[in-house]
């Protein structure tokens, strides 16, 4: 297997080529000046058999290539743009489409060695290259609410088998010209997201990320690196002698014990906001059955049960090539971006055979979640949150919102597009029924919930009041007006009838019934006009990522999504036939208040809560320090060992990486970056005459074709020319600024504004600058 990098550097030392190399797939070794593991090579031999010939429309020439020959493109060469998919040796094609929407091609591929998917994006037009690798990582019963999926998504970015720095990340930043470098946990995945517009750049990133997912350093077992990654970004027992106050003697080491991690640290802050426990309180118990009923980010009282060993063994599952998606968008060549993913899962695949032990057959893949099963009755869960003190219950509030689990059914994408525009029908702008219906109340001081979120395997809908008054019958009120304003809305009543009380702009001067032609129109214009804007954005190879891997996650197909035009076309119809009032109706009774899974979350504000979570910590801190009481004979050998383990971790994280380690990370250089601009667009440049306008003055119309998936964008400039010349002429000969309150001045501003434009005299010099800006303008 050739790599193109090494081949091009091979050919002229020193220097990388835009040229493209062949090899046979045996390769000879001594003309490449390379060393390849026996298992490599055993690898690649045993896949030859599969082989496909390239389609040489994919090549910069022609030439012929017989059917045991690999070919790999140059980064720096320009292919023309195809729809045909390449043919990789380590790749089969699965199924390739066009997504007309976006203007981009996209084919599934599979890695024949590792059996992980990839969806590579075709798009000619985009120049911003991304790259993302997406697992599943919804928490199981084994590791709970430990946040093992956050702790890795920080400990795999801490170094890996092919770049060993200790933050190579942190290290790439100073040279590169990335658009986007993150990773993100949600509930039920992890995402590792890159773009450039770069494509040396590109191809540097995308090589790093996927070491660092596949073989990081945090979990192999064989160096006490390992160990210390988790301890670092997970959680550790830091030890410390402490003296008393006043006192120069040594207190106890169990004094100065404390629970100490990045991401522990990170959850406590967390745990300590009203809003976002309010969040992981009615995602718990919407999900009473799920995986989703454990907080993925961690519960810092949980965190510090995870052991290392689970650590390790979560990574080893969840992050096999054959639980994974990766995806690639952008303007490269495609066969040569196969040629990059592939070089860095070979490499990856012969690390984990090595450092891992394999997997039984029956976890090689991570299957999706199984969906939650709706319940038939209403039900009430209550917890509190911090507060300073007594004063601050009052002045608070407590939290109260109403949340609804919408299907345990798979459903089309026409009815989720149709509850999409519903919510924002009903809570999206500031004349919105149930929002000003809410806010008009003066139950609470500000809406919670949002309506619908779509980005779970389950749609949910959540909405309520914070700063509610304490108590139940508080609570009651704000439930009963939600399902009451609902059902007056299913009804058709007007419900933003004003009562004297002006909201947010006057949010109820719009009187009118919620789901009237009117408003249904002017909803849908926006949410149309959100899909197709979405085509033009900057960042919609990204956009298209986060997308797929969430469908993916979920077991849907990671491309439908993109189709929004059939499905939009669908929700038209059904209103065209059904009438808006009643299809947004029927789904308001159908999803909201004929559904018995509705789980109303009272969240209180507590004094004693902050001191219940401290004497938490006190409890796990002993629980994890583990020491022996204090006259056992292993209770001074065992604070020993706490002093010596934590000094070690210190060393360690200040430490710095040699310069042979550093030099290992690849750099991007000045002549990588691409010199010349895009292709312009072509500009049509037309005059109007000028009998096209009412009054005198010309048009000049420019137009340009973009991508913009049907949204024509206008942008319209005026001259202030006639306006400032009457202007500067004033200023000239009464000064400036012009007196509003001097009637002369005014009149004669006036007047000259209106008659035609005269040789002013010699500007005063206080007047000089506003004639000369006058003239430029």
């Amino acid at each position: 297997k050739l790599n193109s990098r090494e081949a091009a550097e091979h050919d002229r030392p020193g220097e990388r080529v835009g040229s493209r190399a062949c090899t046979d797939l045996s390769f000879d070794q001594a003309k490449l000046g390379m060393k390849r593991s026996a298992l490599l090579a055993a690898a690649l031999c045993a896949r030859a058999g599969a082989f496909a010939p390239h389609r040489s429309a994919l090549l910069p020439s022609a030439r012929g290539l017989a059917s045991a020959r690999i070919a790999a493109v140059a980064p720096a060469a320009v292919l023309e743009p195809t729809t045909l998919p390449a043919v990789h040796v380590g790749w089969e094609l699965l199924s390739t489409e066009v997504v007309e929407e976006y203007e981009v091609v996209a084919n599934r591929y599979i890695h024949r060695l590792t059996r992980a998917e990839l969806l590579s994006v075709v798009a000619p037009n985009d120049d911003n290259k991304v790259f993302l690798a997406a697992f599943r990582t919804q928490p199981d019963a084994e590791v709970g609410s430990t946040g093992v999926a956050h702790i890795l998504e920080h400990s795999v970015l801490c170094g890996s088998a092919a770049y060993p720095l200790k933050a190579p990340f942190v290290e790439m930043l100073k040279g590169s010209v990335h658009t986007f470098l993150n990773a993100m946990t949600y509930p039920d995945r992890t995402v590792y997201p890159v773009s450039s517009q770069s494509m040396a750049d590109f191809y540097n990133l995308l090589d790093v990320y996927v070491d660092a997912a596949f073989c990081p350093i945090a979990t192999d077992t064989r160096s006490g690196r390992g160990r210390e990654i988790f301890e670092q970004e997970g959680w550790h027992v830091a030890a410390k002698r402490t003296a008393a106050v006043g006192d120069t003697a040594a207190v106890p080491v169990a004094a100065g014990l404390s629970l100490q991690g990045v991401v522990y640290n990170e959850m406590k802050g967390v745990y300590s906001s009203a809003d976002s426990l309010h969040g992981r309180e009615a995602l718990r118990a919407l999900f009473p059955d799920s995986p989703l009923r454990w907080d993925s980010g961690g519960d810092p009282e949980q965190i510090p049960k995870l052991s290392y060993e689970q650590f390790v063994n979560f990574h080893r599952t969840r992050y096999a090539p054959a639980s994974a998606l990766l995806f690639a968008c952008g303007d490269d060549p495609e066969l040569e971006r196969l040629n990059r993913i592939d070089a860095a899962l070979t490499r990856a695949h012969v690390h984990r055979s090595t450092a891992l032990p394999p997997l039984a057959p029956e976890v090689a893949g991570v299957p999706p979640m199984s969906k939650q099963a709706l319940r038939s009755e209403p039900w009430l869960v209550q917890d509190t949150y911090p507060v300073q003190a007594n004063a601050q219950l009052e002045q608070s509030g407590q939290y109260v919102s109403l949340n609804w689990l919408i299907t345990d059914e798979d459903i089309p994408d026409s009815e989720r597009l149709a509850l999409s525009l519903c919510s924002s029908l009903l809570l999206g702008s500031a004349a919105a029924p149930l929002r000003a219906s809410l806010l008009r109340s003066r139950l609470g001081s500000a809406l919670i919930g949002g309506g619908l979120s779509d980005s779970l395997l389950q749609p949910i809908f959540s909405v309520g009041l914070k700063g509610v008054a304490l108590g139940d019958e508080a609570r009651d009120k704000v439930s009963e007006l939600v399902l009451d304003t609902l059902r007056r809305i299913a009804g058709g009543e007007d419900v933003t009838e004003s009562d004297g009380v002006v909201v947010e702009g006057d949010a109820a001067a719009a009187s009118r019934p919620a789901f009237d032609d009117e408003a249904v129109a002017g909803a849908l214009n926006s949410l149309e006009f959100r899909l197709r804007e979405f085509a033009a954005s900057e960042r919609r190879g990204l956009s298209l990522g986060l997308g797929a891997a969430g469908e993916w996650a979920h077991g849907r197909d990671p491309v439908e999504g993109w189709r929004f035009r059939k499905s939009l076309a669908e929700l038209k119809a059904r209103i065209a036939s059904e009438g808006a009032p009643a299809l947004f109706s029927k789904l308001v009774h159908t999803y909201l208040l004929s559904n018995g899974h509705r789980v109303t979350v009272q969240l209180a504000p507590s004094v004693g809560h902050a001191a219940e979570r401290d004497q938490a910590e006190t409890n796990t801190l002993a629980a994890a320090a583990d020491l022996p009481a204090t006259g056992d004979a292993t209770h001074g050998a065992k604070e020993e060992a706490l002093l010596a383990r934590t000094a070690a971790l210190r060393l360690a994280q200040q430490a710095e990486d040699s310069p042979e380690t550093i030099a290992k990370l690849p750099r991007l250089r000045l002549s990588d970056l691409e010199l010349a601009c895009s292709p312009p667009i072509p500009c049509d440049v037309t005059h109007l005459p000028k009998d096209a306008l009412d009054g005198p003055g010309r048009v000049v119309y420019l137009s340009r074709p973009l991508a913009s998936a049907g949204v024509v964008l206008v942008d319209v400039g005026l001259s202030l020319e006639p306006i400032l010349k009457p202007l500067a002429q004033m200023a000239a000969q009464n000064g400036w600024p012009l007196s509003p309150t001097d009637p002369t001045a005014c009149a004669a501003a006036a007047a000259a504004a209106a008659a035609p434009a005269a040789a002013p005299p010699p500007p005063a010099p206080a007047a000089a600058a506003v004639a000369a800006a006058a003239t430029t303008t």
